[in-house]
């Protein structure tokens, strides 16, 4: 039988929660290399621990 490690929980925003997040994100990690100037589209978004405490529990 499979062991289930990841739940994945959805949540909607608007616009101003989004740009209030991408200045916090900001602040703290690094922008990707592949970037570009316009950026891309980013549909998923995983928050785990360094040792990957969540990802296990």
């Amino acid at each position: 039988m499979n062991e289930v490690y990841r739940q994945e929980k959805k949540y909607f925003m608007n616009l101003v929660e989004m740009q209030r997040l991408m200045g916090l994100f900001d602040q703290v990690m690094i922008q990707d290399p592949h970037n570009g100037a316009r950026g891309y589209s980013i549909r998923s978004l995983y928050f785990d621990s360094l040792d990957e405490r969540d990802y296990y529990q």
